[in-house]
């Protein structure tokens, strides 16, 4: 079995709107409500496991599924765009990238060529808001896209992630 466990959605548009597929293995966050976009997938891949006191590195990756170009529309440039949750057995979330970082009301358009793929990088430290070192479990860690001001895009798994000592 690989080393990192791929989760992914695929999206695809109903006749009353744009609605998000789930591949069998993933599961979309209820609090965050994706906004689908017609032929963009998204795969979050994190180890699954990690020592305490290491970080976990989680990657983001965003395709084109299309013959056209498709343009997403991103709040922040580079990897900022991606916003990784991590929440413990309770459901408490213990770390989230851009906690209160202001977001800007104008965002970044990103154009994703036909059958392009894009990749957006995380690093946790394994460290709670207050900078004290997660206690060893099993976490969900959630991959989400930020568009416009405060706007959720793209959620994408809700992917376990164990912490060893």
């Amino acid at each position: 079995m690989s080393r990192h466990r791929r989760f992914s959605l695929r999206f695809a548009a109903m006749a009353m709107g744009l609605v998000a597929a789930r591949d069998a293995q993933a599961q979309t966050v209820s609090e965050h409500r994706p906004v689908s976009y017609p032929g963009v997938s998204a795969r979050l891949e994190v180890p699954e496991h990690v020592r305490q006191g290491d970080s976990l590195v989680l990657r983001l990756t965003v395709r084109n599924e299309t013959r056209l170009p498709i343009t997403l529309p991103i709040s922040r440039e580079g990897d900022l765009a991606f916003d990784p949750i991590a929440r413990d057995a309770k459901g408490r979330v213990v770390w989230e990238r851009l906690a209160g970082q202001y977001l800007s009301g104008v965002g970044e358009s990103r154009v994703i060529q036909p059958h392009q793929t894009i990749t957006y990088r995380a690093t946790w430290t394994l460290r709670d808001p207050a900078r004290l070192v997660v206690p060893v479990g099993v976490y969900r860690v959630t991959g989400r896209l930020i568009g416009g001001r405060d706007t959720v895009f793209l959620s994408v798994a809700d992917v376990p992630v164990e912490i060893r000592r």
